[in-house]
């Protein structure tokens, strides 16, 4: 089973800022899980999906078409 951690450890983990997870979570780009208190939960398997997210915004991708990306690739974890 996976390692799951908060929104804090993930952000400091990945170098990403806690408000562009929050924002790739409400464009349905990322899917953390919610413990039973509603705090988000990453999972390690997300690392390598959101590195990937930030690194097509810096280049320009449009948030419509990372989406579809991953999509058909299957990238994103808990689709």
């Amino acid at each position: 089973m996976s390692e799951f951690m908060t929104i804090q450890t993930f952000s400091k983990r990945t170098g990403i800022s806690k408000s562009a997870l929050r924002y790739y979570e409400s464009e349905n780009l990322l899917h953390p899980i919610r413990s039973k208190n509603g705090y988000r939960l990453y999972s390690k398997d997300q690392i390598a999906t959101v590195k990937l997210i930030s690194s097509l915004r810096l280049a320009g991708v449009p948030i419509k078409d990372i989406r579809m990306y991953l999509k058909e690739n299957d990238q994103s974890v808990n689709k």
